[in-house]
């Protein structure tokens, strides 16, 4: 049996959890990390602030992937 706590419990880690997402990408296109970087970090962000995830959402995910596998390594700079 949940108690009504919970709704308001979950909404309030909801909401503290997209202000550190919309933080942190500002903070990294600040930053001098490589272009790839920047836009698989923005577009994992996406999927990880909205409150339900579908199957076709895995798309941007992709996005996330493919530019992650382009940037150059942090060992070769």
């Amino acid at each position: 049996m949940s108690s009504p706590r919970d709704g308001s419990r979950s909404m309030a880690m909801r909401a503290a959890a997209s202000f550190v997402l919309a933080i942190a990408p500002v903070r990294l296109w600040r930053s001098r990390v490589p272009f790839d970087l920047k836009a698989a970090a923005f577009a994992a962000g996406t999927l990880l602030v909205t409150p339900c995830v579908y199957m076709y959402d895995s798309v941007v995910h992709a996005v996330a992937v493919g530019f992650s596998f382009v940037m150059p390594s942090i060992k070769d700079s």
